[in-house]
């Protein structure tokens, strides 16, 4: 849900853009600020879309795994030998 909200909040800020530069009074400043708003929230749309289908995946792997298999458990079993 994240990921909608930032993708939506990117094309908002484009039309923004679009919309300040049509008009012609926005400066050179707020047209920078603008820009520099817009590349942070498509950083930030990108990370969220690259982390959901991350984790779709370890999920989609860990299914294949019983859990008396899992990483974890091992890892838990081993440290609780020392």
């Amino acid at each position: 849900m994240k990921f909608v909200a930032c993708r939506l909040s990117v094309q908002q800020v484009l039309q923004d853009i679009e919309r300040a530069q049509l008009k012609g009074d926005a400066g050179e400043e707020e047209l920078r600020a603008l820009e520099i708003d817009v590349t942070g929230k498509i950083l930030l749309a990108s990370w969220r879309g690259t982390r959901f289908e991350v984790v779709q995946v370890l999920r989609e792997v860990r299914a294949h795994f019983p859990s008396s298999l899992s990483i974890f458990t091992h890892r838990m079993a081993r440290v609780g030998r020392r």
